[in-house]
């Protein structure tokens, strides 16, 4: 699931694989900006098929709550 993320993660950030790493966060990345940010969460809510709450999505700030989120 962690390369899946990643993955997502650099598509909609536009950022090269290789730089993203499970410990990267919304503040390592100048493309992942609050767009950026709400296209991710919507990928999550299609994957987890349920909707992310605000307070929710707030946290989801980094590789490793999303991938802790998902579990």
């Amino acid at each position: 699931m962690e390369k899946k993320i990643i993955k997502l993660i650099s598509k909609i950030i536009k950022v090269d694989l290789s730089n993203i790493t499970k410990n990267s966060c919304a503040e390592d990345f100048d493309t992942w900006d609050s767009l950026s940010h709400v296209r991710i969460i919507l990928e999550l809510e299609k994957f987890k098929k349920r909707k992310i709450t605000t307070s929710e999505s707030i946290k989801l700030n980094s590789i490793k709550a999303i991938i802790k989120f998902l579990k």
